[in-house]
């Protein structure tokens, strides 16, 4: 039997960010649907090079069996090209949670307790920042 999926997210693509705002507890099924999503985004366009940022507000939960399927998920950002990926929280478990399975997927994850901290370092990288600070996104949820 088919396990539903739990969890809900809105993604927001630019030209060369791709900025993921999880919603609630996923579990394993909540995570595939998830990067299923997130590489269709990416198949519609997004320009190398690119940035991932997840912004886990309202600390948003996984399941063990999750875990592994966001450590999956990270692999397929960078085979897709993906540059530097950013994780913002204010909930200390919730960005130890992206290290781990960060760490796991073999990436370098950086993490920021404020919104403001992580635009700034992306701004680092004037190629990417300069593509996305002043355009409206391309919208994907589920």
């Amino acid at each position: 039997m088919k396990e539903a999926a739990h969890g809900h997210f809105i993604i927001h693509r630019y030209p060369k960010l791709l900025l993921l705002k999880p919603l609630g507890h996923f579990n394993r099924s909540g995570i595939r649907h998830l990067a299923t999503r997130m590489f269709e985004a990416l198949d519609h366009g997004i320009e190398q090079p690119w940035a991932y940022l997840e912004h886990l507000q309202n600390q948003p939960s996984i399941t063990a069996d999750g875990l592994d399927e966001l450590s999956v998920m990270y692999q397929g950002l960078e085979q897709r090209g993906c540059s530097r990926f950013v994780s913002v929280s204010d909930s200390r478990l919730s960005s130890m949670i992206s290290q781990k399975c960060a760490r796991q997927a073999g990436i370098k994850l950086c993490c920021y307790s404020c919104l403001e901290e992580a635009y700034e370092a992306l701004a680092e990288d004037p190629g990417i920042r300069a593509q996305w600070s002043d355009m409206e996104p391309v919208e994907y949820s589920g």
